[in-house]
């Protein structure tokens, strides 16, 4: 018997980073779907079972695959105080964080000024060289312009927030 000329999708993202997966299918007839993915670089694959075009009636076909930058998770590597602007005050909350008890911001990736995947001195002395030696600027997406964290970052600590890349 012929099986029926039913197709089905399956949506699969997969975090490039921490490996969690986000899944939505099987749906039948339906080519399209909404993931909604947090903050970082996923990689989304649609399977497509189709009983009449693939190699075996009741195989899966993987159509494509690519990558993907979710929305959210917009920053200034360096701008630690939130304004909008690189300064000393930057490296100040740094150290203030890490050795005062002085209170944290929500977008860890914005310390993360040499994007090494971690948060400590190393990243308000980087501000410091920047500022007054002519050292290196902070990682991509810089200081100057908001981005998210690029694919290839050490780590993927998270942005909820960075109110001067917001609306």
């Amino acid at each position: 018997t012929v099986p029926p000329a039913t197709i089905f999708y399956i949506f699969t993202a997969e975090n490039t980073v921490t490996g969690d997966t986000i899944s939505v299918g099987p749906l039948e007839g339906v080519s399209e779907a909404v993931l909604t993915l947090p903050a970082g670089t996923w990689t989304v694959t649609v399977e497509v079972t189709d009983r009449l075009n693939c190699p075996n009636a009741f195989d899966s076909c993987t159509v494509d695959a690519f990558t993907v930058q979710a929305v959210g998770g917009l920053f200034r590597r360096g701008d630690t105080t939130q304004d909008g602007v690189l300064n000393i005050t930057d490296a100040v909350k740094i150290f203030g964080i890490l050795f005062l008890g002085d209170p944290d911001i929500s977008c860890q990736e914005a310390k993360d000024v040499n994007d090494d995947g971690a948060v400590n001195i190393t990243d308000g002395i980087r501000i410091l060289g920047f500022l007054f030696l002519g050292q290196p600027a902070p990682a991509a997406p810089g200081h100057e312009n908001c981005g998210p964290d690029p694919a290839n970052s050490a780590g993927d600590l998270g942005c909820e927030s960075h109110p001067p890349c917001e609306g």
